[in-house]
């Protein structure tokens, strides 16, 4: 792989003989290297040298490589084009790189449209490109991203990269929490953003080759085996149409703040608290005053994207006070007596019940397992998703949910039977400890746990001796701790990795779900001693027995605490578990 790179930078294929060959680490070693160049050529508005080194990166094999790669690679690679080709094979990808190769003459063929549904009932419109139009998207996106990442405003964070909604959720925490901070806030939001960008606007900002920007803008889509074209706005479904509508709203925060000292007087520009933190299209701006927001902040930024041919949503876009609460993100910020709580917003929380209660009533026939592969997915994602704000009493309400869903689902499929006689196939009891959920037999489930490791009352936790580790056995109605009392075969270590922690790894201490059985800050108090040998109890780490994976907080001290969902539906030694207990706050050991 040494001999793709030649001495002027640039990258040739005639050396390797196949896709397989590749040495991937050195195409990224070689394709951001190029990239910082182009980024330090753009701090020093070099546009001379930004447009050359452009031209290199996009002519070289280690960006073409790299561009077939993402296309063929991400969760769009089985969604063809109006071709209807797509690039499975090794042999595909290969002719590929060589196919992309060719930047004169080019012509883009027209998007495939389809619509997905939205959140409030309508349809969103997609275009899918060829995947050679993806590809070549993917290519000149090398290009252009260090260009639009030296150019972003500071608190953009939608569609960025090592940037996410949390780290938008944490700046507005920072900008609304304090008592002095500002009272009042404008929620906005564009309407349809990438269908009414203006081309022409964005043919001339855009720093990338403009003919083949605006063969893209203007390639038309087909729907129903009609051709149509398209005067205005970029597709939803293209790899660079993302920051083309960075591009677009870049600026926003920059201008406001220079507007605004432009007409305010210096010494009172601070007083006015103006804050911008932008998500892709949605938006929030905070101010002193509502007066402020409504007389010359609003009308600023009507006029910002009236130059860009966009408008802001009158359904969506409001000025409100902090004491009143707003919604971004998912998330409703709120104060409550001053105290700034940021907690899951009643829509979300009930489109993702509705999709779970859709999983459950859809697959009501089905084996246990696959219930449960089914299901994990969603309810990791969305505990993950909220797990940094205050989602407590989310989690309990959605957890009492789930467990009435299943336990309808497994009452359904035994109708002639009582319902003590499906919580004890369902939900037996394990040497008379509080139930848990599913398994064969007592033996098969002791054997699935693997070894264990103890930690005493101050949360000094041993290191894990060969492939044991730790993993919570949680009940339905309670926190229990338990190990197994004897060596687990290595052929019995096959139960999957749970989906997530249930307990500090580092302190054992496990947040119960039973009224009355609490401790400090919401922990349930350390387990009876049991084994007689002056220890307070076992915990077990998720999916160690699986994976071998040691305690990653052993010999550490934690006092954080964790909740979440409770529901746990198990179905014997070698089948999945579906359970996740999301932390409530994050620590460094819990990170």
């Amino acid at each position: 792989m040494e001999e793709i790179i030649d001495n002027d930078g640039s990258a040739s294929s005639h050396v390797l003989d196949g896709w397989q060959a590749i040495d991937w680490r050195r195409v990224e070693q070689h394709v951001r290297t190029m990239q910082m160049r182009i980024a330090k050529a753009t701090q020093e508005s070099d546009w001379r040298r930004v447009k050359a080194l452009q031209r290199s990166l996009i002519r070289s094999f280690t960006a073409r490589a790299l561009a077939v790669r993402r296309v063929t690679e991400n969760q769009g690679k089985r969604t063809a084009g109006v071709d209807r080709e797509l690039w499975g094979t090794p042999t595909c990808k290969w002719e590929a790189v060589s196919a992309i190769k060719q930047q004169r003459g080019y012509r883009p063929q027209p998007l495939r449209r389809v619509f997905i549904p939205k959140a409030n009932g309508k349809e969103r419109p997609l275009g899918i490109p060829t995947m050679k139009d993806r590809a070549m998207q993917a290519l000149h996106l090398l290009g252009l991203k260090p260009v639009v990442e030296s150019q972003s405003d500071p608190n953009s964070y939608g569609f960025r990269r090592n940037r996410s909604t949390a780290d938008a959720m944490s700046q507005l925490f920072v900008c609304l929490s304090q008592k002095a901070a500002a009272p009042w806030v404008l929620e906005a939001d564009i309407e349809g953003c990438f269908d009414h960008i203006n081309h022409e606007w964005l043919v001339n900002q855009v720093c990338m080759d403009r003919e083949i920007l605006s063969k893209w803008l203007k390639a038309g889509v087909v729907y129903k085996g009609q051709l149509a074209s398209t005067d205005a706005g970029t597709p939803q479904g293209g790899i660079i149409s993302p920051t083309l509508a960075n591009v677009a709203l870049n600026g926003l925060e920059g201008e406001l703040q220079a507007h605004i000292r432009a007409t305010v007087v210096s010494s009172k520009v601070q007083k006015l608290k103006i804050n911008v933190v932008r998500y892709a299209d949605d938006f929030v701006i905070t101010g002193a005053s509502q007066d402020l927001l409504v007389t010359v902040v609003r009308p600023w930024v009507e006029a910002f994207l009236a130059e860009r041919g966009l408008r802001l949503s009158p359904a969506k876009t409001r000025v409100t006070h902090i004491d009143e609460g707003f919604d971004f993100l998912g998330w409703n910020f709120r104060k409550y007596a001053g105290v700034l709580l940021i907690k899951p917003n009643k829509k979300n929380v009930k489109a993702f019940y509705g999709k779970v209660r859709g999983i459950v009533k859809g697959h009501a026939m089905v084996k246990q397992a696959e219930l449960i592969k089914l299901l994990n997915p969603v309810l990791r994602g969305w505990a993950q998703y909220h797990h940094p704000v205050v989602a407590k009493e989310t989690f309990s309400r959605v957890d009492s949910l789930l467990f009435w869903r299943l336990t309808r689902w497994t009452r359904r499929r035994h109708p002639k039977k009582s319902p003590k006689w499906v919580a004890k196939k369902y939900w037996p009891t394990v040497e008379g400890r509080a139930r848990v959920r599913n398994c064969d037999s007592v033996r098969r489930w002791r054997n699935a746990l693997g070894a264990s490791v103890s930690a005493d009352r101050y949360g000094n936790c041993p290191a894990p001796e060969g492939d044991g580790g730790l993993q919570p056995l949680r009940s339905p109605v309670g926190g229990i701790w338990r190990g197994p009392e004897r060596e687990t075969p290595a052929e019995e270590q096959g139960v999957p990795q749970a989906m997530g922690g249930a307990v500090c790894l580092a302190t054992g201490q496990v947040r119960s779900m039973r009224r009355g059985h609490h401790g400090r800050n919401g922990l349930a108090r350390p387990p009876p001693d049991r084994s007689g040998d002056g220890r307070v109890g076992r915990v077990e780490e998720p999916g160690a027995a699986a994976s071998g994976v040691s305690c990653p907080t052993a010999r550490r001290r934690c006092n954080c605490g964790e909740a979440g969902l409770r529901t746990r539906l198990r179905c014997g030694a070698g089948e999945p578990l579906l359970e996740f207990r999301a932390p409530r706050t994050r620590t460094e050991c819990c990170a």
